[in-house]
């Protein structure tokens, strides 16, 4: 039970800014490998730059 939560976990202690969506995708399609697989892509993938402005 406790790796099903991996994900969501993962994606709050980065504070990655979208860690509702992984959150979401986690516990909505976490029970099928596929979704568990997408959740943990995406707290584990890095945030997007942000452009700086000028």
């Amino acid at each position: 039970m406790a790796l099903y939560v991996v994900p969501s976990v993962i994606a709050f202690r980065r504070r990655h800014p979208q860690r509702l969506l992984v959150l979401a995708v986690n516990l909505v399609f976490g029970c099928t490998l596929v979704g568990w697989a997408v959740a943990l892509h995406l707290a584990t993938r890095s945030a997007p730059a942000r452009s700086q402005p000028a």
